[in-house]
C-alpha cells in the first residue's frame, strides 16, 4: 500500500524487524571507520571493518571469555561478541520501528497477518507446502488448493474431537526434566 501521494512506489512494509538481543551497550557517538571502540567493561575491540553499508566490531573471544556479563551480551561459546553498526539513519528508522510496533494502531494493523502465520507455518510444516510435488503451475496450484483442503479437514477434526490446541513447543531438556520417571528417581 503507498504511503504517500508523490511517491507512489514508496510502500509501508507491516512486519516486525529482526530482534537482537538487548544491548547493554549504547551507541550514541560518531564512529570514524578506523576507531577502535572500548565496552563498558573496559574491553577494547579486536578488529573494526566495513561491511557493505554497515559496520562490524569484533571483540576477541579471549576477551569475552572472562567477561563477567558475558551471558547478557553473546550467546555464542566460541566466538567474541561481533557488532554490527548501521549508518545513523538507518539505526533511528530501526528504533522508530521499533517504537511503532509498540502502538496499537500497529498491533490493529499487524492482526490479519498474524493471524495468517499460524496457517502458513501449519501448511509448510505439517503438510509440507514449501516444496511442489509436481512440475507446471497447474498441478502446482491444485497441490495448493488440495493443501488448503487438508488443513481444513484436520481443523475441523480437531473441533469436533475437542483436540486442545498446541501449546508452545518444550525443548527436548525441559520435557525430560520434567519426565515423570525422572521426577521420582530425583525425589527418591
Amino acid at each position: 500500500m503507498p504511503s504517500s501521494e508523490s511517491d507512489p512506489f514508496e510502500l509501508t512494509i507491516v512486519g516486525r524487524p529482526k530482534q537482537a538481543k538487548a544491548s547493554i551497550w549504547p551507541i550514541s557517538r560518531s564512529i570514524g571507520t578506523t576507531s577502535k571502540l572500548a565496552y563498558p567493561q573496559g574491553q577494547t575491540s579486536s578488529s573494526f571493518r566495513v561491511a557493505g553499508e554497515r559496520m562490524e566490531v569484533v571483540f576477541a573471544s579471549q576477551v569475552c571469555a572472562c567477561c563477567p556479563v558475558r551471558s547478557d551480551c553473546t550467546q555464542s561459546q566460541t566466538t567474541g561478541r561481533v557488532l554490527h553498526l548501521r549508518p545513523q539513519a538507518g539505526n533511528f528508522a530501526l528504533q522508530a520501528r521499533r517504537q511503532e510496533q509498540q502502538t496499537q494502531a500497529f498491533r490493529q494493523q499487524y492482526a490479519p497477518r498474524a493471524g495468517i502465520e499460524a496457517t502458513h507455518s501449519q501448511a509448510v510444516r505439517r503438510m509440507g507446502l514449501r516444496r511442489a510435488r509436481y512440475d507446471g503451475l497447474d498441478k502446482t496450484h491444485v497441490q495448493h488448493v488440495l493443501t488448503a483442503v487438508a488443513i481444513n479437514l484436520v481443523r475441523i477434526d480437531a473441533v469436533l474431537t475437542q483436540t486442545p490446541r498446541g501449546k508452545t513447543r518444550r525443548s527436548h531438556f525441559a520435557r525430560l526434566a520434567s519426565h515423570p520417571a525422572l521426577q521420582d528417581s530425583v525425589a527418591a
